[in-house]
């Protein structure tokens, strides 16, 4: 028998009649797994959460845990087996943009500009050592026809989200657009389109690693509680609060940030929607 992904705990495999996250993964019921005790909606919301969730219960003994609900009669080993054939995969975000495309003797599209309203090329993160080996598929939906070397306003979504290095599509992030193995134009991400950014899985997942690796950078600026206190909300699928907390306590200590740091900070405020809370870090020069 098939059991569908949708009714699983994410924790222990627990088959809930009533799908822990929505029948869409987006809708949890904020309800305690009978088996392992996990708030769906909060405490599963990152992979790094539920990891540590599950090693915790199953280091517990993996023992059924609301005793008020008869146990479903299977083993640990038995629930957690049902995981392992499955993969999450988090909705397409969509995120306003304007593309741009190279003219033919730049190494653009011979015919051109497309001239449909949805697009599907494969794109790259502009960064160094990006190749078209590290390429994901993305749908473009155009504004109005373009024309070679003028932007286009348009709606941007990563077909497949679980893709290497989609994650990392957020508002401030630049593609490269390719067709093949040709670098046919570029994308820049300004916004969420629908103004759910903050709380889209894909966006939450980047900026929570972001924060963390942050926060290992600036260990010898704040206090060793106040990153502990950061960390305790990454991995409760808090990283709008985690970074409100980073960010007002380096404006307390005036802390010294170089220009990457203040760089990285200013990116995933911008990401998530929360601008005012890394709005100081642009009033001043950063540090070279």
């Amino acid at each position: 028998m098939t059991v569908s992904s949708a009714h699983l705990c994410r924790v222990c495999g627990y088959f809930s009649d009533d799908p822990p996250w929505g029948l869409d993964g987006c809708c949890p019921t904020y309800e305690y797994c009978p088996c392992c005790g996990v708030e769906w909606g909060y405490q599963d919301s990152l992979p790094t959460s539920v990891d540590r969730f599950r090693s915790e219960w199953v280091q517990r003994g993996g023992t059924w845990t609301d005793r008020a609900v008869p146990s479903d009669g299977l083993t640990t080993n038995e629930r957690l087996r049902r995981l392992s054939t499955h993969r999450e995969e988090a909705p397409m975000t969509d995120l306003a943009g304007e593309i741009i495309f190279h003219p033919p003797t730049a190494g653009g599209r011979r015919s051109g500009p497309p001239t449909g309203e949805d697009y599907f090329p494969t794109a790259t993160v502009l960064a160094a050592g990006a190749s078209e080996r590290d390429a994901f598929s993305i749908r473009v939906h155009l504004a109005h026809v373009p024309s070679a070397m003028r932007w286009t306003p348009s709606t941007v979504g990563v077909l497949v989200p679980v893709s290497p290095g989609s994650e990392a599509v957020v508002a401030g992030a630049h593609l490269r657009v390719y067709e093949c193995p040709q670098v046919v134009g570029q994308l820049r991400l300004l916004g969420s389109a629908d103004e759910t950014n903050a709380h889209a899985p894909g966006i939450a997942r980047w900026a929570s690693a972001e924060i963390t690796s942050l926060r290992v950078d600036l260990g010898g600026i704040l206090d060793p509680a106040v990153l502990r206190d950061v960390t305790d909300l990454v991995d409760h699928a808090e990283p709008g609060i985690a970074l409100d907390l980073l960010c007002d306590r380096l404006l307390d200590a005036n802390a010294p940030l170089d220009v990457v740091q203040r760089g990285r900070l200013l990116t995933v405020g911008r990401a998530m929607g929360l601008d005012e809370t890394v709005a100081f870090l642009g009033d001043a020069p950063a540090e070279r």
